[in-house]
């Protein structure tokens, strides 16, 4: 091989190596675990090093604990797993076994959107503290259903027989 297949080998090896270490070192600083609060509470039991690491965690805001205003902006709210509806009976949404103590207190600084609301699904994005408190930072309010009425009904077709 000759001096200037080398030095053009060489060169694109390190563009290669430099371009794969940019893409790995920018991927791996947003990468976040996406939880939700009873899976966060037993890992938290078995593993003490999630109290370090930056959580996703999502669930249902309980009913009546919101405390706090976007003038403030300092929040204080719980997620939980199931849902409490009426007769203050919980409802399981989750594929894992939960307890009603499976809620965990969110302290969040900022604004919420205008869909946040008790019963309703939050998204939070943060650390989890020694003490049981999730402090955070991002927090995203999903509305489903919203647009779709209570009585809306499909309509079909009747099916034609071909003959």
């Amino acid at each position: 091989m000759g001096k200037k297949k080398i030095k053009f080998w060489l060169a694109l090896a390190v563009i290669i190596g430099t371009m794969g270490y940019l893409i790995y070192a920018n991927t791996s600083s947003t990468y976040v675990y996406y939880l939700k609060p009873s899976e966060l509470i037993s890992k938290a039991k078995k593993d003490k090093s999630v109290y370090n690491d930056r959580v996703r965690m999502g669930g249902l805001v309980v009913d009546s604990k919101i405390k706090g205003s976007n003038v403030g902006r300092k929040w204080k709210f719980y997620i939980t797993d199931e849902r409490g509806d009426v007769k203050s009976k919980l409802v399981k949404i989750s594929l894992n076994k939960t307890k009603p103590t499976d809620t965990i207190e969110i302290d969040y600084t900022g604004v919420t959107p205008d869909t946040f609301k008790t019963g309703g699904i939050a998204i939070v994005e943060g650390t989890y503290t020694k003490a049981g408190i999730f402090k955070a930072d991002t927090l995203v309010a999903k509305c489903p259903s919203k647009y779709v009425g209570k009585d809306t009904k499909v309509k079909t077709k009747p099916k034609s027989k071909n003959i």
